[in-house]
């Protein structure tokens, strides 16, 4: 194999490994990145809050989440009058603020039930 044609796949495989190590859209301005690493039960929750609240995804800063067993398949947070399967249920705790008030909202493993616990500045969700 010519030398020049050795040089040619050595430079094409070191361009390959350094595209394939960069960060996607990371130096694109104004591209908004979305939090991918997220469970899904989380993403859920906040999608909740978005709908409850009438703001969007964006505006909604996860500030911590938690794996939980909940005593009960109501989250821990039956309504009045629910009954309740009491079953451990594995889920979330997720923290997250919009617009300066924190919420903190519960989920079951999966996203599918999502319950918010009253606004930690005393302003209570519709559910």
């Amino acid at each position: 194999m010519k030398l020049g044609k050795r040089i040619g796949y050595l430079v094409m495989g070191v361009l390959m490994l350094v595209a394939a190590c960069a960060a996607p859209g990371n130096d694109v301005p104004g591209l908004e990145q979305t939090p991918t690493d997220l469970p899904a039960a989380v993403m859920q929750a906040q999608q909740y809050l978005s709908e409850q609240l009438g703001v969007t995804v964006a505006e909604i800063e996860i500030l911590d989440t938690e794996q939980v067993e909940w005593p009960d398949a109501c989250l821990g947070l039956p309504d009045e009058d629910e009954a309740c399967a009491q079953v451990v249920t594995p889920g979330w705790r997720v923290l997250a603020e919009v617009n300066g008030q924190i919420y903190e909202l519960r989920t079951d493993a999966t996203g599918t039930e999502v319950r918010s616990v009253e606004n930690l500045e005393d302003t209570t969700l519709n559910q």
